[in-house]
């Protein structure tokens, strides 16, 4: 079930749904799913901390607890090998037009905000649209 995702259909979907669109619905399902995180960073004071003390912060939070630092490393190498094979991807397609490496540099620079659970299913929705004929990005 894990590797399902990474396996491109040959086919159309013969379900009451298609590919591309269960993959935009668990693009949503995650985006839902982060909805708590976004309105708890919203309510919080603003700060006069430079960028430095931020990232700084942020390590120190990252490395706070062995189980913590062993999550936090897994969620990022995981993303960022996905985010390497999505580059891949890409690239494996040929001529791509303008407006799908604009998508795809958007999906990168939103990754570390909307998580790769939403970004990723965004991508696994338009590589079904591409294999299915259509040459530029279409969200079904």
């Amino acid at each position: 079930v894990l590797l399902l995702p990474f396996i491109a259909s040959t086919h159309s979907s013969k379900g009451p749904i298609s590919y591309s669109q269960l993959y935009l619905l668990l693009a949503v399902a995650s985006l839902a799913l982060r909805m708590p995180t976004y309105a708890n960073v919203l309510s919080l004071p603003t700060t006069t901390a430079s960028l430095e003390e931020l990232a700084y912060r942020q390590i120190e939070v990252f490395m706070s607890l062995p189980s913590q630092a062993s999550i936090s490393f897994d969620v990022v190498c995981s993303s960022m090998s996905f985010l390497v094979w999505m580059m891949l991807k890409t690239g494996s397609k040929g001529n791509l037009g303008l407006t799908d490496y604009v998508a795809m540099n958007a999906l990168f620079v939103l990754t570390p905000v909307t998580g790769i659970g939403f970004t990723g299913a965004l991508f696994l929705s338009w590589r079904e649209s591409w294999n299915n004929g259509v040459k530029t990005i279409k969200i079904d």
